[in-house]
């Protein structure tokens, strides 16, 4: 009797034992979570709209997808580097991926098409495009974006004396 006590209780708790044991300390980890095609992105809390609303302040780098600007302190640099300040201060900013290229570049900067909706009595901006029609870019060949041919053309037309 003692035998089927045994074999009618105590077995089925070392299988269970031993199940939950397999559970969280044998078994594999979870497959890494589905990104979406930015990635992570950080943000700040600003407040909540809604329930299900809530405005957040984006902290990232931002790399503009088909422009390489110039680098440095000189000329061209210093141009676009004033010209891109100048021209978003105090805007409000959109960013679009392109479904070609990365959502990161190799240093993690976040890849994207930035444009400036019209407000103010400013006019719309599409500063990638902006960049290069006035010389203060090249065409950048590091990444496949779905807007190269128009890019290549604004470049193209920009003003010579600023190549």
């Amino acid at each position: 009797m003692k035998k089927l006590t045994v074999l009618l209780f105590v077995a089925p708790a070392i299988f269970a034992a031993s199940l939950v044991i397999y559970t969280f300390a044998i078994r594999e980890p979870p497959p890494e979570p589905v990104r979406t095609t930015v990635g992570q992105v950080q943000a700040e809390f600003v407040r909540a709209v809604e329930g299900d609303v809530i405005e957040v302040r984006i902290t990232d780098y931002v790399r503009l997808i088909g422009v390489r600007a110039p680098k440095g302190e000189k000329g061209r640099a210093d141009a676009a580097r004033r010209f891109v300040e100048e021209t978003l201060r105090g805007r409000t900013l959109v960013l679009r991926s392109d479904h070609l290229s990365p959502a990161r570049d190799q240093y993690r900067l976040l890849l994207a098409y930035l444009e400036a909706p019209a407000a103010d009595n400013r006019p719309a901006l599409d500063l990638n495009a902006e960049l290069l029609r006035r010389g203060l870019g090249e065409v950048d060949a590091d990444y496949e974006f779905t807007r190269r041919d128009e890019f290549q053309r604004l470049r193209e037309k920009a003003v010579p004396a600023s190549r």
